[in-house]
């Protein structure tokens, strides 16, 4: 019997048999030792030689390096790994190790490597692993690099502007940076209006300032810029200035008045017509009540009034009067109404007062006199207790209705050491005191 031993390494081999013989105690009986089968004799045909089951062997993928924003290369699988048992559609890719990198591989085994937003940049290691239909498997691993690049500030949005003339136009600009929040950006304007500022005075924001005047009135296209010193943005804003037509107004915008009869009359007071419009206006002064007294009477806006009250035959009591700023020279004239309150209290007198047989007051008013009165004033009677002389009250006019204005006369009175004119009170016992009417 013949024996034939075959070896065949790395590849299936066919072996074609031929026996040439037709008596079947010459055929060829063969063993393939691999799968230790014996297959039946024959006459003549083909031995297929088995082999072992064998992985997949995926070969060196290459590393690859771009530009923060660029994209990597695809890779074709395919080209990277050989496989002795399996065709390439039979294996499976799979790709792990990255985190911020996203991996993905289609169905034509073409793995896509991306970043996870235009502006990252970093390095990454990715593995790439081939498995067949048995389990076996082979992997490589390459290193995917983002290198940093320098992105410009990007200046928020800033809407178009308007302002009446002679007004102050003010707001704030902002900017991010990407690659250095808040870092050193810097704003600047182009074509900026005279007198017009933009001021740094934020991290991340900078305020324009713009005190316009009257003259300033028409349309504006201003250039705003944001830089990092290397790159910039920026945005061209249109500020349109209207005219500011003729207005005014009055400062204060009300007046109050008071005084006692039989003084003198109350200090006057200021009352400034203003123009914060764009023009000058001629206006006159018309006043509700006679006591009421302005000067002048007329004039150009900005002006300043004097405001002052005729005391003359008013009684106590409480007045209202208006004064009536009226622009002249105009068809249809405005007017402001500045409302005035007078107040009138009653006659103030200090009586010095005494009865014989005790002995007359020396003049001399002290701080017991004071407290007396100031007792007579907010109590509205008299406390024995605190005082050192009996008093007792039978003329009806000394009534105590005193209030706060009154007391303050009173102690001016009492330091002055002189009384004001008016009758002093009967029947009144008192050594040495001031007695409120």
């Amino acid at each position: 019997m013949l024996r034939f031993t075959f070896n065949v390494t790395g590849i299936d081999g066919l072996i074609e048999i031929d026996t040439c013989c037709a008596l079947p105690a010459n055929h060829l009986t063969y063993v393939d030792e691999n799968t230790v089968t014996v297959a039946p004799s024959f006459l003549k045909g083909i031995i297929t030689v088995g082999n072992p089951i064998l992985p997949p062997v995926v070969s060196d993928i290459p590393d690859q390096t771009i530009d923060e924003g660029q994209t990597f290369a695809t890779i074709n699988l395919d080209d990277f790994v050989y496989d002795l048992d399996d065709p390439d559609a039979a294996l499976t890719w799979t790709a792990s190790g990255q985190s911020q990198l996203i991996g993905s591989i289609s169905p034509a085994r073409v793995a896509t490597i991306s970043t996870p937003n235009p502006d990252w940049f970093g390095s990454e290691t990715v593995t790439f692993r081939a498995t067949d239909p048995d389990l076996n498997f082979d992997e490589d691993a390459a290193i995917f690099t983002v290198n940093p690049v320098n992105d410009p500030p990007v200046l928020a949005n800033i809407t178009n502007k308007s302002r009446l003339a002679g007004l102050l136009l003010s707001f704030v600009t902002s900017a991010t940076d990407i690659d250095n929040p808040c870092g050193d950006i810097s704003f600047s304007m182009a074509n900026a209006p005279v007198g017009a500022t933009l001021t740094n005075d934020a991290p991340c924001g900078a305020t324009f300032n713009w005190p316009t005047v009257c003259t300033d009135s028409g349309v504006y296209n201003v250039t705003f810029i944001v830089s990092d010193g290397d790159l910039a943005d920026s945005q061209v804003v249109q500020i349109t200035i209207l005219p500011n037509p003729d207005r005014f107004d009055t400062n204060p915008d009300s007046l109050a008045f008071t005084f006692a009869v039989g003084q003198s009359e109350p200090a006057t007071q200021n009352l400034n017509v203003n123009d914060p419009g764009c023009g000058e206006m001629t206006f006159e002064v018309l006043v509700s009540e006679p006591w009421l007294l302005v000067t002048p009477g007329n004039g150009m806006t900005s002006a300043l009034l004097a405001v002052g009250i005729d005391t003359a035959g008013l009684a106590a009591g409480d007045y209202t009067a208006v004064i009536t700023i009226r622009r002249t020279g105009v068809a249809s004239p405005e007017s402001i109404l500045v409302p005035v309150k007078l107040e009138v209290t009653e006659e103030l007198c200090i009586c010095t007062c005494h009865a014989d047989p005790r002995p007359a007051c020396d003049g001399i008013y002290n701080i017991q006199s004071i407290i007396l009165i100031i007792n007579v004033a907010f109590r509205g009677a008299v406390d024995l207790a605190e005082l050192t002389c009996p008093v007792s009250f039978a003329d009806a006019n000394c009534d105590c209705n005193v209030d706060v204005l009154d007391v303050v006369r009173i102690i001016d009175f009492v330091w002055r050491s002189g009384p004001p004119l008016c009758n002093p009170c009967t029947d009144v016992v008192e050594p040495c005191g001031l007695i409120a009417r």
